[in-house]
């Protein structure tokens, strides 16, 4: 008997293509009104947390997008309440002998240690295996393909430690054998592995143990190096490896500088009733989307967001959180702050419309962080100032609230995301989703 680590780990949801303009016009809006609502985002997101960039490129955000058009769509089919209960974690990885469906999805491809599903037409896709097989068919030729590599470095720190994966590879490298061109062939689809490695998680595998960095560098000079034809592909590594200092130096110089910017007095705005909803809607679009675009994907993984070191192993999707609080907790204190019965409702109504033109702009976070600022009880308990709203006003609220609720599992946020290819989630429903993943299903399988 004995376990085999699952290689088919679902991967953490994928950052969403940047969100596209729509190329409907949009009524212009004043260039000081514009910078006025800047401010008001950036103010009410003061303190900056630090961030960990995993690349200081621009991409493109938007500016404008069409606001016409209201997308919110009641759900009138009442739908059936999803089961409640928690995950089995006892599920059966294995098939049952009198499934025939099952025997013929689950294939021994006669390798020991080795479990396949194999699809007709297609490559036979690893369903679990023992850790030594799995680096081994990273030299495979059958499976010689980025997504086999790109998935194996996304999750191979759930069945073993970085340093002792690069002890494999190190391995592998000396016993190469066969003949002068098979050898060649390892030897480089091991290069492309190292090198793959540094871009993809390297940073944060070092992070975590201190002396894989070092044991790296040795073998790269000492081995890699001196191997007849690999001169290049060593100082390529070894770039690399420079270019992994440096980011580090800089994000060590951007989290002083972000200190100190701190400590800046910003310049109060005017009235908050006096911005156009669709301009503060946009700044916060463009501020939360290039804060997002900061998590790497490995925050996501082993739920390192609920781990006690969760500020070493998932800082930005933390930062990102810690945001989306402080965002609900301004426009509670927005309300609040406010002395003047009809102008608190007005200041309500502001934040509703606020949410309707961020959700026409696919900011699903955004309008979250609106409805949660309106949801907090000491809103709520404002029963007079709730009566003046507007019967419009009230309609779209409510049309929010049904969109984006919570219930069935936010079957309704669920259908809008299906019928968009972009958009800024609520990660709080991914991250749920993402828990309920790694508590029901097992890591391992049973062997017989």
């Amino acid at each position: 008997g004995g376990v085999l680590p699952v290689a088919s780990i679902p991967a953490p949801a994928p950052a969403p293509a940047p969100l596209q303009p729509s190329s409907l016009p949009v009524k212009p809006l004043t260039k000081s009104s514009k910078l006025v609502a800047m401010k008001l985002v950036s103010q009410a997101l003061l303190p900056t947390f630090s961030r960990v960039d995993e690349n200081d490129s621009n991409s493109e955000t938007p500016k404008d997008a069409d606001l016409s058009e209201d997308p919110l769509k009641p759900q009138t089919e009442p739908g059936e309440e999803q089961s409640q209960e928690e995950p089995s974690t006892s599920l059966s990885v294995f098939p049952d002998p009198s499934n025939e469906h099952e025997q013929q999805e689950l294939l021994d491809d006669s390798e020991p240690g080795v479990v396949i599903s194999l699809k007709e037409g297609e490559i036979p896709i690893i369903k679990g295996a023992t850790v030594e097989k799995l680096i081994t068919k990273l030299n495979d030729p059958s499976y010689r393909e980025p997504e086999y590599l790109d998935t194996f470095l996304q999750i191979f720190h759930y069945f073993i430690p970085p340093t002792e994966f690069l002890g494999q590879l190190i391995e592998m490298w000396n016993e190469a054998s066969g003949d002068e061109e098979e050898v060649q062939s390892t030897h480089s689809t091991l290069s492309n592995i190292l090198s793959r490695w540094l871009e993809r998680r390297f940073e944060h595998d070092s992070a975590k143990e201190p002396a894989l960095k070092k044991v790296f560098g040795d073998f790269i000079n000492e081995k890699v190096s001196q191997t007849k034809g690999f001169e290049v592909t060593a100082l390529t590594i070894n770039k690399q490896l420079e270019q992994l200092d440096a980011k580090r130096a800089k994000v060590k110089k951007k989290k002083r500088t972000q200190r100190a910017s701190m400590m800046m007095t910003i310049r109060k705005p005017k009235d908050l009733l006096d911005i156009n909803v669709n301009d503060i809607a946009q700044q916060m679009t463009i501020t939360e989307f290039k804060r997002f675009k900061k998590i790497i994907f490995y925050e996501y993984s082993k739920k390192a967001w609920m781990s006690e070191d969760k500020l070493t192993h998932s800082p930005n999707l933390l930062a990102f959180s810690s945001d989306f609080n402080r965002m609900s907790m301004w426009v509670a204190s927005e309300i609040l702050s406010c002395i003047y019965l009809q102008k608190r409702s007005d200041i309500i109504a502001h934040f509703v419309q606020i949410a309707s033109a961020l959700l026409r702009l696919k900011n699903y976070n955004g309008a979250h962080e609106i409805l949660a600022g309106l949801s907090q009880g000491a809103v709520v308990r404002l029963k007079q100032t709730w009566s003046l709203l507007p019967e419009n006003i009230t309609k779209i609220y409510n049309t929010l609230q049904d969109s984006l609720s919570s219930l069935r599992n936010y079957k309704n946020e669920r259908q809008l995301l299906e019928e968009t290819d972009s958009g800024l989630p609520f990660l709080g429903m991914f991250l749920s989703d993402l828990v309920f993943i790694e508590d029901g299903n097992p890591s391992n399988l049973q062997t017989y």
